[in-house]
């Protein structure tokens, strides 16, 4: 399981629809599995202001934490501002977090068409997080 509240950080090329906005993009975050369960729940918010992109996630598809907790990657869908990708699908997307010291994230968010990924934003690297701290708990 891992979670963050809130947070924030400072992304430069990272919107593909147009690399040159600057600006703080917003996340909120949890992700777990349930006793018993094989698919992860929680949900997710991201927010680039700058880019009036808002994703919010539908659904998990999967998490993994490594054995240290220090680190977790998770998989999942959504929709931006409410509506759905351009195949009338919903969009994907995948998340890197590093708990350490600084805290990191990395978002990648993309729709396919013919299994050819349209990348809609990715910072590209884990990035360390302002504001609120990223907690990585592993059983």
């Amino acid at each position: 399981m891992f979670n963050s509240l809130s947070g924030a950080y400072h992304v430069e090329g990272a919107c593909h629809v147009d690399p040159i906005l600057i600006g703080k993009a917003d996340f909120g975050f949890v992700s777990k599995y349930k006793k018993g369960a094989t698919v992860p729940e929680g949900n997710t918010q991201f927010k680039f202001k700058t880019a009036y992109l808002k994703l919010d996630s539908t659904s998990y598809k999967w998490l993994v934490v490594n054995k240290a907790g220090m680190n977790a990657q998770f998989f999942g869908q959504g929709t931006i501002n409410g509506g759905l990708a351009p195949n009338n699908e919903e969009y994907k997307f995948m998340i890197w977090v590093t708990d350490g010291n600084p805290d990191t994230l990395r978002i990648k968010i993309w729709w396919e068409n013919n299994s050819v990924e349209n990348i809609v934003y990715d910072n590209d690297m884990e990035q360390p997080i302002g504001g609120e701290t990223i907690q990585v708990h592993a059983k």
